[in-house]
């Protein structure tokens, strides 16, 4: 009998500790996946190619903008790219390793957009990553009711497994009854074809927060350009070309040339300055952002209410002393908090609490800047006690010439030689003759 309890009792201890493992285990894979681990990211691409595109994107602007999308994505980020008309099509499995870097899709056929998300939806199972996208480009349309169900319920499992949908939405053209309402489980944007590319843009920089430093934003007068490089001592530096029109760029000394609306130039990151011939129609808007990979060590210094931090290269020379970055706002996590900062003079200027003593640095985000830092970017810092004694002496001084000053001026205001007042001289009066 003995021997039954105490086999009931070790058994009963097993399931006990496999309850606590498996529960420690469960809130590994929650803190991981929704509070974040790790650095890279992992995006999935899923583009309407079926007929009603050409009409919604008559110049194939798709294109060019998945293409400059993937070249924007970091080498460690992971890619997946599906189309769908009738089914849909894996392009691109999700992976570091991009075999394609130039795209260009077809428009046929019918669409069956909710089989898509939800291809999308099972192609980011859950790991190791801080965020999961999918970017969905479509016009709305669908070819069947059950398309439809199976878009929004797509839709709603990739919120409740914590990945984020944006959906470019192209205008429809077609019948209204093949038209599918998107969801409030993801981020909608209307927008017409020719701004594609622009807003595609801002996603990557606003929310995705992708490195990038605007070089050049103006109409182009001239079929030449030049710029100074920002930082000439880089480990690696790259330019992207966007254009309103189709056509091409020659990067000068190296024999790199790029057509139609997004070119792509891996550029000496030493050179201290590149050129560009250029063949575009007059009048076309051409943008051009630049991305670095920098190694950098950082070198604090306090002021009375901020933590100025300068970033030096191997040289020791100031990486952010260039004009370009001047001015330029950029975040930072401090003591838990992610907060605004500013360049100035060289320098990003961190506002502190008078009453911060301990200083946790946690993190720079040189992306705001188009920097992919692979340098130390955190450390703790204590700040120097302050003495308001010095300040209390400067006041009472202020204060004492403040007096003195008002004294000198009443003292100067009193007249010196003022007259006396004439004194009044009375009548004698003679004596009555009682009073003698």
């Amino acid at each position: 009998m003995g021997r039954g309890i105490r086999k009931n009792l070790k058994n009963r201890s097993g399931d006990f500790m496999t309850k606590v493992f498996a529960k420690i285990f469960l809130t590994l894979i929650f803190f991981c996946n929704f509070v974040g681990f790790g650095e890279c990211s992992e995006f999935v691409f899923v583009i309407n190619s079926s007929q009603s595109m050409n009409e919604s994107d008559p110049l194939h602007r798709v294109n060019e903008a998945v293409t400059w999308a993937v070249e924007n994505i970091s080498d460690d980020d992971e890619i997946g790219i599906i189309t769908f008309n009738d089914s849909p099509q894996i392009i691109q499995q999700l992976s570091k390793n991009i075999t394609q870097k130039k795209f260009s899709f077809d428009y046929s056929g019918q669409s069956n957009s909710g089989a898509a998300v939800l291809t999308a939806v099972d192609m980011l199972t859950p790991k190791f990553h801080t965020e999961r996208h999918i970017i969905v480009i479509s016009n709305g349309e669908s070819s069947s009711l059950q398309s439809t169900k199976n878009f929004q319920a797509a839709l709603e499992q990739a919120k409740w497994s914590n990945i984020s949908v944006h959906i470019l939405n192209l205008r429809y053209f077609g019948d209204a009854e093949n038209y599918h309402s998107f969801s409030n489980y993801a981020k909608e944007i209307p927008i017409p074809h020719n701004e594609l590319m622009t807003t595609m843009r801002t996603i990557f920089h606003n929310d995705f927060h992708m490195p990038s430093l605007n070089l050049y934003s103006e109409n182009l007068t001239e079929q030449k350009l030049s710029l100074q490089n920002p930082i000439p001592s880089a480990n690696k530096a790259r330019i992207f070309l966007i254009s309103s029109n189709p056509g091409s760029a020659t990067l000068k000394d190296s024999g790199q040339v790029m057509g139609q609306f997004v070119e792509v130039f891996d550029v000496n990151p030493n050179a201290k300055e590149l050129e560009f011939d250029l063949n575009y129609p007059q009048g076309t808007a051409l943008t051009i952002d630049a991305v670095f990979e920098v190694d950098g060590e950082l070198k604090a210094n306090f002021n009375f209410d901020t933590l100025d931090i300068a970033v030096l290269d191997d040289d020791s020379e100031n990486i952010l002393d260039n004009k370009n970055f001047d001015g330029k706002n950029i975040r930072v996590k401090i003591n838990g908090e992610i907060q605004d900062a500013k360049i100035s003079e060289g320098k990003i200027q961190i506002p502190l609490k008078i009453t911060d003593r301990n200083i946790s640095l946690q993190k720079i985000y040189f992306e705001d800047i188009g920097i992919n830092f692979k340098g130390n970017d955190t450390d703790e810092f204590l700040a120097p006690e302050y003495s308001y004694f010095p300040y209390f002496l400067a006041f009472l001084a202020i204060v004492a010439i403040l007096i003195l000053a008002f004294r000198r001026k009443m003292l100067s205001e009193r007249p010196t030689d003022t007259p006396a007042p004439p004194t009044k001289v009375l009548p004698k009066i003679k004596p009555t003759l009682e009073e003698e």
